[in-house]
Parts: C-alpha cells; structure tokens; sequence
C-alpha cells in the first residue's frame, strides 16, 4: 500500500527525509559525481570538500556527516577506477532523467491517464546519440538484477526522453542537445557497487527488443506493485505517505513523558536505542545511513546465544508439542565447538522447564514475529521482534529469551539493565502484538548452562508501565534531539562495524595498540 501510494503520489508527506543529517547513502556520490561531470569540478576539489569533515557537502539538501563523507571519498575513486576501466563508446554524461510517457485519451480504471517510467543510475551516451548506457548503483559490491529490473532501465534507456527540471537551481543545469534527443540503436547496462573499483556488463539490447521484454517481464510486476493494497505495518512505515490514515497502524500516546519537537518521522528498536546511548555516530552511520559492516567475528557468547536461539525457534516453529529434555542433542549444534554445544545444549534443557508451547494448534505460537506502534505526536515507530508470542488464559504473552554465564544482577531494574523488556511493556500495553488483557504479561527467561531465572512483568499495573515509559523515553528522547551524531569513543569502537570510515574511532583504537574486543563473559546476547 505504501509503495503504491508514492507510485501514484497520494499524500505527498516528506516528514521521513526532514532527518538532521543526509540518510540517504549514495546521496552525497551522486552529487560529487554531478559537479565532476557537469560541473567543471576537478576529482581533487571535490576530495577536498569532502575531507574537510564540517558536516557539509556544497549542493545537497542536508549536512553530511564525517564519516559518510569519508566512505563518499572511496566511493568516488571507485566509481572513477571503474568508469576508467570500462570498454564503451558512451563516454557523454547525461544531466537529464529518461522518461517514457504513455498519455491516454481518457482516464483507465485507477481514474489514471498518464503512466511514467524511469530508471535511477548514472546515464551516459556516445557523442552521436546512438548508444545510451546506464550504471546502476549500489553502495556495496555490484548486485545482480532480476530479468524484470534489467527490462524495465533497458526499455527506459533505450525509449526514454530527456526530461528538464530535476535538478533546477544547479549553475550547470543545460538544455537538453540534438545527440541528448537521438533514441539508440543499442543500450548497455552495468552494476557498480562502490565498495569496490570495478563494474559488472549487465547486457546490451537492441532498442527494438526492449518494449517486448517490458512487456513481458515488467508490466504483470508493475500492475500488482501500482494495485498493491497489502498493509504490512512495521519499519516501512517511516517511509509510507498514507499512514496518517492507516487502519494497521493506529496512533498511540506511547511515550507521553517525552515532550518535545523532533525532526522527522523514524522507526525505533531497542537495538537502536542501545546503539545510540553506546555511540550516536556508530547509530546513524548502522542504522540512518547502512554504511556497509566490516566483518569481524562475533564473540564466542553471541555465538552461543545464536546457537541456542535459532534451537528454540526451530523447534517452536514446528508448535507440535512442549519441548522435552531428551529433544535436544549436541549434534544439533553443528558449526560451533563441541564445548560449546555441549553447553549449548545443556541451556536448551534449561529452558524445558518453562517452555509454554502446547499441543493445541489454536495456540499456535508467534516466532520472533514483527510488532509496531506508531506514536504520531513524536512521529515514532516502536518496533520489536519478541522470541516468543503466545496465548495464555485469553491473553497475549511476550516471551524474551536470554542467554549468559552469570545470574541476573539485581542491582538494576531488570527494565533499565534490558531496554527490550521496556519496550516490550509500552507495545504490549498498546495492543500492538493483539489486543491487551488483565492475563497479559512480558516474560523474560534467562538461560544458563547451570540454571534458569523466570521473571513477569504486567503492563496493567501502572507502576511497571510507568517505569517502562521512562526507560524508553529517557533513552529515546536524546536521540530525537540530536542533529550531528558525534562519536562517543570508547572500548565500544574496538569492534565497531563501522570504525573504518570514523576518523575519532581509528584514533582512539591506534591509540590502544589495535585491538580489537572479544566481548564480555558474562553479556546478556539477544
């Protein structure tokens, strides 16, 4: 539904791009790219302007945080190896979008009488007009594309016209030339991922060819996209132009201890509210922006946590019966060491004891299932994946699961010491996983090899919900005023997916010698 609303421009609603800081990965590229081909720039001025790490990029609508415009510095030596590199004769940049425009006589069915299509890469065409070439982008390794993807920028490269105005306001902004206007004989693509100097041939097609395959690998794709009315609330909805009026995603008051403006609509997770309180630079540059993740090896309790986890949620899926003792082996932990799927195994019987799947298919559980709210007044989606949803007396219970080495420390609220429990409580409360009873309760199960915790929390008693709210919205509110994300150096920036592109970050980890962490013994791994 939301997809399709911003297809047909229903509700124009730019509230999830009002974010302080530029989000959108490829943004600053693209406009460094820009100034190169149309701007006269040179490739060492617009190094220069990128390095010089004032959160700001001349040209584009946001500031740009430090470190996205470090990863934007490799990007673009990438992107200019690879353009150096390639064999073709489309060596003219294309300032102007292509559009194909179907006008008909008389509005269809969907009350619609024009159709356009487009593709978004860089565009290029030899001096003569006769070959278009298009490189699609992504901000990774080059991707491969479906047989719908490829038909739809091919049939758009090779029957498109220029169209003005997209980038009014530029100094280099030109009407289109006789060569602009030309439709090819030939059309080629190519994947270019800016992790890396290199692009990948794609095809070429004769411009003959392209309104067949359209035809026949795009438009049935298109249709159901722009007749799409599938409402599948979660994440997305920071993006969607109709949730004001979205019967599946209801407005709550979820955090009224939080009193303040903020800047544009976003989702929320507990993982992003731990992140943000450990570093807001490593949130935005993880979460905001998807700066691609160093690979690093996880500590050996995460992966004893994920090992037990994906057990559980194994054998929850079936939903056959109660999990047993005897249901569980070593040999079912393949991948890890033996110790530690011996000790792997030996949680997993812990948890027997308070496994509450029955053999009743009406009481069929819901594995680590979405939930959300949408609070409007802050213009914040909660979101939570709990390990476990099920039913118990009519009411919903929500089942988090935890693996460590060591008892509960009970020198903190269990909700301040485990933020998913609090948000846990506030979406309960608000009937986001089903409709709320005086039986409903948030259930924490703590697993070690040893022992077992079992801990309820109920979100009708105001004392437990008050206390959840505080806990979200103190971590919350900090974030919804922050406009520049600065790093927060620490042991933190050790294993820091994102350390690469963070100059304070690699200061701090030169300064300790280049270790990296392994993690704590006894850390709580969801």
């Amino acid at each position: 539904m939301s997809l399709a609303a911003k297809i047909r421009q229903w509700s124009p609603d730019a509230r999830r791009f009002d974010l302080p800081l530029e989000s959108f990965t490829l943004g600053p590229l693209m406009i460094a790219l820009d100034r190169l081909e149309f701007g006269g720039a040179s490739p060492e001025e617009v190094i220069v302007e990128l390095a010089r790490r004032d959160y700001g990029l001349a040209g584009g609508r946001k500031p740009v945080h430090p470190a996205l415009a470090e990863w934007t510095i490799g990007a673009l030596r990438n992107y200019l190896a690879a353009r150096s590199d390639a064999d073709t004769p489309a060596v003219v940049p294309v300032p102007f979008t292509w559009v194909v425009r179907k006008e008909l006589e008389a509005s269809d069915s969907r009350s619609v009488d024009l159709y356009e299509w487009t593709s978004w890469g860089r565009r290029y065409r030899s001096a003569d007009g006769r070959i278009r070439e298009m490189w699609l982008m992504s901000f990774d390794e080059p991707k491969p594309k479906s047989a719908a993807e490829l038909a739809a920028a091919a049939h758009v490269a090779a029957h498109g016209d220029p169209v003005e105005g997209l980038r009014r306001g530029t100094s280099w902004l030109a009407q289109p030339r006789p060569a602009d206007r030309v439709h090819p004989q030939e059309v080629r693509l190519a994947a270019f991922g800016a992790g890396s100097a290199r692009a990948e041939p794609l095809g070429r097609w004769s411009r003959a060819a392209t309104p067949e395959l359209f035809g026949t690998d795009v438009l049935r794709v298109a249709v159901d996209i722009i007749d799409g009315r599938r409402r599948v609330p979660g994440g997305s909805c920071a993006d969607c132009k109709v949730i004001d009026r979205c019967p599946s995603a209801p407005s709550h008051d979820l955090l009224p201890n939080v009193r303040m403006a903020v800047r544009g609509r976003r989702s929320i997770s507990a993982t992003d509210l731990r992140n943000y309180a450990a570093c807001p630079a490593r949130y935005h540059l993880y979460r905001e922006v998807g700066l691609p993740r160093s690979a690093r090896p996880e500590s050996p309790p995460i992966v004893l946590g994920r090992a037990v986890d994906s057990w559980l949620n194994d054998r929850h899926r079936l939903a056959r019966a109660r999990c047993e003792p005897d249901d569980v082996q070593p040999l079912e932990f393949p991948g890890i060491p033996t110790d530690m799927a011996e000790a792997a195994t030996r949680m997993v019987r812990q948890h027997t004891g308070l496994c509450p799947v029955t053999a009743d298919p009406e009481a069929r559980p819901r594995v680590q299932e979405l939930v959300s709210a949408y609070d409007s007044r802050l213009d914040v989606i909660l979101l939570a994946t709990p390990d476990l949803l099920y039913r118990r007396h009519g009411g919903w219970m929500w089942r988090e699961t935890k693996t460590a080495a060591k008892p509960l420390w009970r020198g903190q609220s269990l909700l301040r010491r485990i933020p998913q429990l609090a948000v846990g409580v506030v979406l309960l409360a608000a009937s986001a996983a089903g409709e709320i009873t005086k039986h409903s309760r948030v259930e924490l199960e703590h697993l070690r090899v040893d022992d077992r915790a079992f801990e309820e929390f109920d979100p009708n008693m105001p004392k437990v919900l008050a206390e959840a709210r505080d806990v979200v919205g103190e971590m919350l509110a900090p974030l919804l005023r922050d406009t520049r994300y600065e790093p927060a150096t620490g042991d933190g920036c050790l294993d820091c997916p994102v350390r690469r592109w963070c100059a304070d970050g690699t200061d701090y980890v030169s300064a300790r010698g280049g270790q990296d962490a392994l993690g704590e013994a006894d850390r709580v791994v969801e």
